[in-house]
């Protein structure tokens, strides 16, 4: 992941054309209207996901294991 592809999962602002793949269920229960052309992901959902590089190599998930 690049730094510019976080700062989109951050700000959790999309155009209103991911309407065509997101189902309007999940719309209604994960975003809101922001503007005339764009939804937000609700705060709530923001706040539960860590958007955060980290390197593989160096800090391997469960590497702390014994």
């Amino acid at each position: 992941m690049d730094e510019k592809a976080l700062d989109v999962g951050r700000r959790g602002v999309y155009l209103d054309t991911i309407a065509a793949d997101v189902s309007p269920e999940r719309i209604k229960r994960f975003l809101t209207r922001d503007g005339e052309h764009s939804y937000r992901v609700s705060k709530q959902l923001r706040e539960s996901v860590v958007f955060a590089s980290q390197n593989l190599l160096n800090d391997a998930p469960f590497s702390k294991w014994t």
